[in-house]
């Protein structure tokens, strides 16, 4: 699958997250999420503007640690408790191609309601 849209980071990181949904929680590296989220979605995280992969990775797994939806397991390895996030936000998570398409028309819509070209 390829992302038609420019990704946002919430689009980045559902993507992610997705790839530990799918794989109930891990543990996994981070370089492993990152493969996965290139072949699982078609992400490719290295062609974002920006940190490298492996820092993005790190950073929304460190926030998810905070928040205690996640915990490092060791050195760049994370786990994830599924079940600290809703199923409507495991959801949107693993369908987060299909969100992303929907969001053109409406953004467009919204720049004609505002008057902007």
């Amino acid at each position: 699958m390829s992302v038609r849209t420019t990704p946002i980071p919430i689009d980045v990181r559902r993507a992610v997250l997705a790839v530990l949904i799918r794989a109930q929680g891990g543990p996994l590296p981070i370089a492993e999420i990152v493969r996965r989220t290139k072949h699982e979605s078609g992400l490719d995280l290295a062609t974002l503007p920006g940190v490298q992969p492996e820092q993005r990775v790190s950073d929304i797994l460190r926030h998810q640690a905070r928040s205690g939806r996640a915990k490092a397991v060791g050195r760049g390895v994370y786990l994830l408790d599924i079940s600290a996030f809703s199923e409507s936000t495991r959801w949107r998570c693993l369908h987060w191609e299909h969100i992303a398409g929907k969001r053109g028309p409406y953004s467009r819509y919204i720049r004609r309601y505002r008057g902007e070209p």
